[in-house]
């Protein structure tokens, strides 16, 4: 079941546990964490421009989710990823219940993904586009 603010789903989903915080200040956890967001050329140019927008989907679940879709590692079409521009998000800092809220864990996935609403990602991170080697 995918577990956060009033998200509930099919029990092979389950939000992953809390990593060990580094930081001690109340509420920040980890270092610079670098996450990766796959669209098309021109989405991306309106991303980097304006910043993420909100968006529904079923992003492969049986479920309706509302946000950004991001994971640990570069997705592509053999992962459900669409697109042909790679974006990179780097976070300086995180609020302690990120991975609580906001990660999806499926059993048997190789990479981890979150669901994470557009205002904090346009908030607290850097976005720019992955170099053509890295796409």
């Amino acid at each position: 079941m995918i577990k956060g603010p009033s998200i509930s789903g099919p029990p092979h989903f389950s939000v992953r546990g809390n990593l060990s915080y580094t930081s001690q200040d109340e509420g920040i956890i980890r270092n610079m964490l670098t996450y990766f967001h796959r669209t098309t050329a021109d989405k991306a140019a309106s991303i980097l421009g304006d910043g993420f927008r909100d968006r529904k989907d079923f992003y492969g679940t049986e479920i309706e989710l509302c946000g950004v879709w991001l994971s640990d590692r570069p997705l592509d079409g053999n992962d459900g990823a669409n697109g042909d521009t790679l974006l990179i998000i780097r976070f300086a800092s995180m609020p302690a219940e990120f991975d609580e809220k906001y990660e999806l864990v499926e059993d048997g996935k190789p990479y981890r993904e979150w669901c994470v609403p557009a205002s904090i990602v346009n908030s607290i991170a850097s976005i720019e586009r992955a170099p053509e080697t890295d796409v």
